[in-house]
């Protein structure tokens, strides 16, 4: 589990989330992208994941994997 504070709209947030590295592809594997999965997003203490939209968690994953 990665732990991390990254801002988004101007809002400072702490972030938990999956690391996924990417697998390159071969001649038998289509391969596979890194990806970051957000288990919890929280400001001061609240959590944020239920107000955030699919495009918000897009854009976030982004930040995480940049």
């Amino acid at each position: 589990m990665n732990k991390g504070k990254i801002e988004y709209r101007g809002i400072e947030f702490s972030v938990e989330w999956e690391y996924t590295p990417e697998e390159p592809m071969t001649h038998d594997y289509p391969g596979y992208p890194e990806t970051a999965e957000i288990v919890r997003i929280t400001h001061k203490g609240t959590s944020f994941y239920d107000f955030l939209t699919d495009d918000d968690f897009i854009e976030i994953e982004k930040i995480l994997l940049s």
